[in-house]
């Protein structure tokens, strides 16, 4: 898993050993309830997380392609710092403030944080649809992409009060 603050990486990375170890640990506060189906990010350290959530379980993993990581066109090669440097304002309003109101910024070649939500939100309802037969499911993607989901969902407050969803972030 990831921090917050590292959402620019690579996608191609699975988790590190600290993330191996907050997946377990979610996983054992998670066995109480019983969760048929996990539904996650195609990229490696989701699907690794998803994997180690489901140990010793006999939940389906599901892959969503629309949870993927936010797609940082030509900032996917640099560093953070890199990022930084180059493009601090994209850096700032896409990474740094979620709250920054210029949702339709991005790195060249990349999506802008409303893009990425509404990718994100046509995800959730491939999984409203997949699991409507479920009274339990999973969704294991990015923080970034939780965050400004959240963030979206707060905005309205009548549809986060009746929300039945807890999120677990680790």
């Amino acid at each position: 898993m990831l921090s917050p603050r590292n959402v620019c990486h690579d996608p191609e990375a699975g988790l590190s050993v600290q993330g191996q170890a907050q997946a377990a640990g979610l996983r054992n506060i998670l066995q109480t309830e019983f969760i048929p189906v996990i539904f996650s990010s195609p990229d490696p350290a989701a699907m690794e997380t998803a994997h180690i959530l489901a140990l010793g379980s006999s939940a389906a993993i599901e892959r969503i392609d629309d949870f993927q990581e936010l797609r940082l066109g030509i900032a996917a090669d640099l560093s953070e710092t890199e990022q930084k440097k180059l493009y601090p304002k994209i850096y700032q309003s896409l990474i740094e403030d979620i709250s920054n109101p210029e949702w339709h910024i991005e790195f060249p070649g990349g999506e802008s944080k409303q893009d990425a939500l509404e990718r994100f939100k046509r995800g959730l309802q491939e999984v409203f649809n997949l699991a409507k037969t479920y009274e339990n499911a999973a969704v294991v993607s990015h923080p970034l992409l939780l965050r400004l989901w959240a963030f979206d969902q707060m905005q309205n407050s009548l549809w986060w009060e009746a929300c039945s969803f807890r999120v677990i972030t680790i």
